[in-house]
């Protein structure tokens, strides 16, 4: 699912410059919690969760360097992307190497800065990497990410990548974690994610569905929170709506036994303003609270 844009007036705004390929950290020395936040029935704190968990699972910035983006740079023959800025790709065997971006766009609009390094590259047919029907390895960041009309994102560590079906009209993508490993990332707010799983189904022209859960230590909320998926967030991509209109999570923290569920009522064109509802509890076996409604547009205002 797309990135989505934060709340400027709430979120830390931070300023990403990179200066060459392999330095694609600029800005993420800020610091974020280790310590489990306290979920309440306060307002504003679970208008800021709300706003920080969908963002991440949403927004899914881990998601913004592609497949294709590294089929193409895996596939390089010449150091020119194909709408300005370069690519340089050392390979060390079949199964390993490191790719240099420096501005380089293969999408209109979109562009890469910094490095990526991989190891354990498998795909289907074996040894296939100019169309394969899948894909795997493990990937590490030091990448910048511009986009036009979203925040620049920045992410700094490390993944497991898995793609199906890459010839098919459904398509998988997976990312997780390695044990003990974490990603840092920064857009309007800087975040470590880690304990993560992102998994999103494409439907060719039709929808993409999101079943992801993570652990998220977030400067913007002062606090380490975990998110779980109860059904899939799915968006509707044949009109290139930016925001899910079904779906629902769980978000919780180990400071406490309370509960945040947080349910998709509706996308961005739903005409009802109820377009996603949080419910807050003290334990599991509670009542929950009368829910508060949000629109997307009031979480997240257009560019």
């Amino acid at each position: 699912m797309k990135n989505i844009k934060l709340i400027l007036a709430l979120l830390v705004s931070l300023a990403v410059t990179a200066c060459g390929g392999g330095g694609g950290d600029g800005g993420l020395g800020n610091s974020v919690p280790t310590t489990p936040l306290l979920i309440t029935s306060d307002a504003t704190q679970l208008q800021k969760i709300t706003t920080a968990v969908l963002n991440t699972t949403s927004g899914s910035a881990i998601n913004i360097f592609s497949p294709s983006d590294f089929l193409d740079a895996l596939n390089a023959i010449n150091p020119s992307c194909a709408n300005g800025g370069t690519v340089e790709h050392f390979a060390s065997g079949s199964a390993s190497g490191t790719i240099d971006f420096f501005d380089c766009s293969y999408t209109v609009g979109k562009s890469l800065r910094g490095t990526v390094s991989y190891s354990f590259l498998t795909t289907t047919p074996l040894n296939n990497s100019f169309n394969p029907d899948d894909l795997s390895a493990k990937l590490n960041l030091n990448l910048t990410v511009t986009r036009a009309g979203f925040p620049i994102t920045t992410l700094v560590g490390d993944y497991n990548l898995g793609v199906t079906g890459l010839n098919s009209s459904t398509t998988t993508k997976t990312s997780s974690s390695s044990a003990g490993a974490s990603l840092k990332v920064s857009n309007n707010l800087t975040e470590v994610i880690s304990n993560f799983s992102f998994q999103n189904v494409s439907l060719f022209s039709s929808s993409e569905s999101g079943n992801n859960y993570f652990t998220l230590a977030s400067s913007y909320l002062g606090g380490v929170i975990n998110y779980d998926t109860i059904t899939p967030f799915v968006t509707n991509t044949t009109l290139s709506h930016r925001f899910p209109s079904t779906g629902s999570a769980l978000i919780t923290s180990t400071a406490s036994s309370s509960e945040l569920l947080v349910t998709i009522m509706g996308d961005e064109y739903s005409p009802s303003p109820n377009q996603i509802k949080i419910e807050f509890r003290t334990s599991p076996s509670s009542i929950y609270n009368p829910p508060v409604f949000y629109a997307w547009t009031y979480l997240f205002p257009p560019p």
